[in-house]
């Protein structure tokens, strides 16, 4: 697999956060890949996030870092990365559990009661 192109700076207006050299972003798309991939809808989303599973968190980062606009190179294409490139990279998992926390705070959909919530929609 080719790198997956570096991201541009951080857009606090767009809500995004960063993970490695990746930009994560909870867009719409993001949202819908996530709760698609958990199986819960946004207002059970909260109590499927508390405890994820390694497949589960690989799941949320790719949403999150395709939400964040990364792409890689294959041949002459750009194309979005895969959960299974994403997970690749996952060798530092409270890193990663930070950055997916950080990502639900900057698009405002979550506010931490104490370390370790789960980041649960705001509705």
């Amino acid at each position: 697999m080719a790198k997956a192109k570096q991201t541009a700076a951080l857009n606090p207006h767009r809500g995004e956060a960063k993970w490695g050299a990746y930009k994560l972003c909870l867009t719409l798309n993001a949202l819908v890949e996530i709760e698609e991939g958990l199986g819960v809808s946004l207002s059970k989303m909260g109590s499927a996030l508390a405890n994820p599973s390694m497949k589960q968190l690989r799941l949320i980062l790719g949403a999150l870092v395709r939400g964040g606009g990364a792409m890689v190179k294959d041949g002459d294409t750009e194309r979005p990365p895969t959960d299974d490139e994403v997970g690749r990279e996952l060798l530092d998992i409270p890193a990663a559990t930070r950055a997916i926390e950080q990502a639900f705070i900057a698009a405002g959909v979550f506010t931490p009661g104490k370390t370790g919530d789960a980041p649960a929609p705001q509705l």
